[in-house]
């Protein structure tokens, strides 16, 4: 479970200080704090819970109200990319980024527009786990699959593999998220 955080602190170090100091700040943070956590998850096989703060002001490039520059955001995408490559493509990407530039009411707009249907999604899942010898990435799934299917299950994982609190950086986190990550069966 990874609680209010983001992919790559290099450019949430440079939105935060003067645009004459980019190349110092680049050069420094990757030098000495290179604090790139989609590097480090992106090697992590096992389940997976990321906690958005829908109004976090640490971790936004623009303003905590512009929920789109979240870097949260930013961590799922690569995450989910990294993991269902066939799934997650270029195709299914504007609905990815449409769905994480809303909150949690808009999200469930936009699972209505596309129809995703969870049992679905689920029984896709299942089935391909179970024909599997395990779980292991990046998952081969999607290869055959129409755009629509594609769509469903990227918003699918996407809501599996991302909570929303609604809530500014600091704030204490609430015991109900305090539970075990969505895991594929096997």
């Amino acid at each position: 479970m990874l609680d209010a955080t983001f992919d790559d602190i290099q450019p949430l170090a440079v939105s935060k200080m003067p645009a004459s100091w980019r190349t110092l700040v680049e050069r420094t943070i990757r030098i000495y704090l290179n604090l790139n956590n989609a590097e480090q998850l992106l090697r992590y096989p096992g389940p997976v819970l990321l906690i958005r703060r829908a109004r976090d002001e640490m971790i936004t490039t623009i303003d905590p109200s512009v929920i789109s520059s979240n870097r949260g955001n930013d961590l799922l995408v690569k995450l989910l990319k990294n993991r269902y490559p066939f799934i997650v493509d270029e195709s299914t990407l504007p609905v990815l980024n449409e769905w994480l530039s809303v909150d949690k009411q808009g999200q469930t707009v936009v699972w209505a527009k596309y129809g995703v249907r969870d049992d679905w999604c689920s029984t896709i899942l299942t089935s391909y786990y179970d024909s599997t010898d395990s779980v292991s990435y990046p998952s081969q799934i999607g290869e055959d699959m129409h755009q629509n299917e594609k769509i469903q299950l990227t918003l699918f994982l996407a809501s599996k593999y991302m909570e929303e609190f609604d809530s500014t950086h600091c704030t204490p986190l609430p015991i109900h998220f305090m539970h075990e990550p969505w895991k594929e069966t096997r």
